[in-house]
């Protein structure tokens, strides 16, 4: 059960694009080794009943806490400054908590940065799974917030599992 009503997932959608679209570095203004600028592409998510399938045709993903979710970066994928590929989730919390965000991969080094729904950073983890899988801990109140999934190499391309869910 989501939150937010269908306008305001749609609105929430819309205002996260227009940010990714403003290239503004939010996640420069932490203390991340990568500071990076997110370039986002302007496409237009619509008002359809389903807000997540028109995310997804927007290039943006949808996940829902506790169901992990396969991906892959590469050729088609936004590219950050640092010539990383980049993938943009986007989640709900329903009720404030402490969440785990994880990234696994055989193939690249995974890297991860959380940023609420205006564009600031909030975190960012590059090796906290094991081995190359970054995994964040974050105590977040309820509302909606964007993940990227990344790599801390340029040019890494690879499949990789995003999940998020309560920290237990």
């Amino acid at each position: 059960m989501k939150v937010m009503t269908r306008i305001q997932a749609t609105l929430a959608v819309l205002f996260a694009v227009l940010v990714l679209a403003s290239a503004t570095p939010a996640h420069a203004q932490s203390n991340s080794p990568k500071a990076v600028d997110i370039v986002g592409k302007v496409e237009d998510v619509g008002g359809g009943d389903d807000v997540a399938a028109s995310a997804k045709s927007a290039g943006i993903g949808w996940i829902d806490l506790g169901q992990p979710v396969r991906g892959s970066l590469g050729s088609g994928d936004d590219i950050l400054g640092d010539g990383s590929y980049a993938d943009y989730w986007f989640f709900d919390v329903p009720r404030s908590g402490a969440i785990e965000i994880e990234m696994t991969s055989r193939s690249v080094d995974a890297y991860l940065l959380l940023h609420t729904m205006n564009g600031i950073h909030i975190e960012s983890d590059d090796d906290s799974g094991g081995g190359l899988d970054a995994r964040l801990f974050q105590y977040l109140r309820a509302g909606s917030y964007q993940v990227t999934a990344n790599s801390y190499d340029a040019n890494d391309t690879g499949g990789y599992v995003l999940s998020v869910r309560y920290a237990r």
